[in-house]
């Protein structure tokens, strides 16, 4: 995945969005998201994805965000769209209703690369 672009295509939408480096330990970002929380860690970005407004979680959030989804608190959630997350599961994304009893997973893409080429 080439993170470089994605942070390219952020700022071309809104060059408010801001990213930076994040050293601190990430023990619980899978692999293939640690280059870009480590390069590009999105401080405060919101993109369009696909016509879906989506907030990019921060790295210092991310342990806290699975508190707020404990239906899905086993996998990892790296946005959010009108506060409905979005995570990934077996290297596909997928997001969820939040507030809804039982809520049915929805797929969004076949791949982080495919989801984030929708920018």
């Amino acid at each position: 995945m080439e993170f470089a672009s994605l942070v390219q295509k952020a700022l071309a939408q809104d060059g408010r969005n801001r990213f930076a480096k994040f050293d601190d330990p990430l023990p619980f970002v899978p692999e293939i998201m640690l280059p870009f929380y480590r390069q590009f860690n999105p401080e405060d970005v919101e993109v369009e994805i696909n016509e879906a407004i989506v907030r990019l979680i921060p790295a210092a959030e991310l342990e806290s965000v699975k508190k707020e989804y404990p239906e899905i608190s086993d996998q990892f959630i790296f946005a959010t769209s009108n506060s409905d997350p979005i995570f990934l599961h077996e290297g596909a994304v997928y997001v969820i209703p939040h507030g809804v009893p039982h809520p049915e997973w929805e797929k969004l893409a076949d791949s982080l690369d495919d989801y984030l080429s929708g920018i």
